[in-house]
């Protein structure tokens, strides 16, 4: 197959290459900076910036059979709505009846809020942050796209997305809060961490890709351990006491409040939010449809990570 993939050298992106270049297939990046040096014959590097309304995809997009939009804007609140937006309207333009498939990486974040219950692919979506939104807003301008014949869609969405070289760096602060014996459970609830490796959403959207059922579909993808056991899974290998203080939400909630604006505060209330929710998002669907099998445990893909965090500090 000739494959298409934008955001190439991300966290996802990067692993998203690597696998199929092992498959045998040929791959186009795009990334708008190639910090790394990749050498395969099966590979060809664009490098441009999807901001960039001078740019043309047909080179990009010549040729190939599954295109891979990887690549989106968390952070920068004066980008986000250019980039996963009005960059993927221009993307979606240029793929119409070039390409086969097109495999969306979503976010279980359009579902919004939701602190209990089982979330499925028939909940209604309810974006909060500007990122949710716009991931949102772009699924609704594929699906429009995909019922109009432009190509075959697939949109899948992964709950909170955790490896070695990822960039959001709340999982090594709670590591660190373990370790230095500051960590307290945040009210007396089992609350949901709701984790999947990078492994297995790599291995999710080769799925997607490649399945012919899958066309118009929407997937969940994660995993689930309540946060009490990630917590001695992390306290077992670093060598310390496993946490035991648990504190009343609401006393918590409130001190949030009064000192969140402070700088460096480890707490704010939409980590509070995360780190009490019980709602647990539902792989049934990909499970039936695709034949999905977690290919990294939580346990195993947490104990990993606390490893890789002890040897690089």
């Amino acid at each position: 197959m000739r494959i298409a993939i934008t955001g190439g050298t991300g966290f996802i992106g990067e692993k998203l290459v690597q696998y199929h270049l092992q498959q045998g297939d040929f791959v186009h990046l795009l990334s708008r900076k190639l910090t790394i040096d990749y050498q395969h014959v099966n590979l060809k590097l664009f490098s441009f910036d999807l901001l960039d309304d001078s740019i043309s995809f047909a080179n990009f997009l010549d040729g190939i059979d599954i295109l891979y939009h990887c690549a989106a804007e968390i952070s920068d609140s004066n980008k986000i709505w250019k980039v996963n937006v009005s960059s993927t309207q221009k993307l979606i333009s240029a793929s119409r009846n070039k390409i086969t498939r097109w495999v969306q990486l979503s976010s279980c974040g359009v579902y919004g809020n939701v602190r209990a219950g089982l979330v499925d692919e028939t909940y209604l979506k309810n974006p909060i942050g500007l990122y949710e939104q716009s991931k949102s807003v772009a699924e609704e301008l594929l699906i429009t796209a995909n019922k109009a014949g432009f190509f075959e869609l697939v949109i899948l969405r992964p709950s909170n997305v955790y490896g070695e070289s990822m960039t959001n760096k709340s999982l090594f602060q709670l590591f660190s809060a373990v370790k230095k014996g500051i960590y307290f459970h945040l009210g007396f609830d089992q609350a949901s961490a709701n984790y999947i490796h990078v492994d297995d959403v790599v291995n999710a959207l080769g799925l997607c890709a490649t399945n012919v059922n899958a066309n118009g579909k929407i997937y969940n993808v994660s995993d689930y351990q309540t946060f009490d056991s990630l917590i001695f899974e992390v306290s077992k290998v670093l060598g310390v006491r496993n946490p035991s203080l648990r504190l009343p939400l609401l006393f918590i909630r409130i001190l949030v409040n009064l000192l969140e604006f402070i700088p460096d505060f480890p707490l704010t209330s939409s980590r509070i939010n995360a780190l009490t929710s019980k709602v647990i998002f539902s792989n049934k669907k990909i499970e039936n449809d695709l034949g999905f099998k977690h290919l990294v445990s939580p346990s195993d893909g947490i104990k990993k990570l606390v490893r890789y965090w002890s040897n690089m500090r």
